[in-house]
């Protein structure tokens, strides 16, 4: 919230660190990214600042008091970052929350040609599926092993009954 504070009117907590607020993904940076609606003379030290004249209503939110991009924004900010396997990811979790639209997706999409994510993202939305559930990252890559060597799919996050009790 500071770092928001510190950059004034119009600053929004976003990329990576608003989807850890957003319960995307974890960020365990120092670094804090906010958008800015003009750019800074005065650098903050420990933010990243970005500069977007093109943030609409429907890319901005509040979670816990804190002026945010929308979850959609914010993994279109971070696809190029992430990556695609990293961007597949935050989308599954954004499934599970049951935060994932896909209109809003495909809405931003047409809505920022050119916008350095959107290849990645794109990418991630055509090849959608049905969240793999798992846990964490390790959990992710030992699945996409399996995958990989033609052995059957596991079932992921599956109930266990020991001695009759589930």
């Amino acid at each position: 919230m500071s770092a928001v504070l510190a950059y004034g009117q119009g600053a929004l907590l976003s990329h990576l660190s608003a989807l850890a607020l957003h319960g995307l993904r974890p960020d365990n940076r120092r670094l804090v990214d906010v958008t800015v609606p003009r750019p800074s003379t005065r650098p903050r030290p420990g933010v990243r600042a970005h500069v977007s004249t093109a943030l609409t209503a429907s890319d901005e939110a509040l979670v816990d008091g804190i002026a945010c991009t929308a979850a959609a924004r914010s993994v279109l900010d971070s696809a190029a970052t992430l990556g695609v396997k990293g961007t597949q990811r935050v989308v599954e979790q954004a499934e599970i929350l049951r935060v994932f639209d896909l209109q809003e997706f495909g809405e931003l999409l047409r809505r920022t040609p050119g916008h350095r994510g959107g290849t990645v993202l794109h990418e991630v939305l055509h090849g959608l599926r049905e969240p793999d559930w798992t846990d964490n990252d390790y959990e992710a890559a030992v699945l996409a092993l399996v995958r990989t060597t033609g052995l059957s799919e596991p079932i992921c996050q599956a109930s266990m009954v020991l001695g009759g009790e589930p």
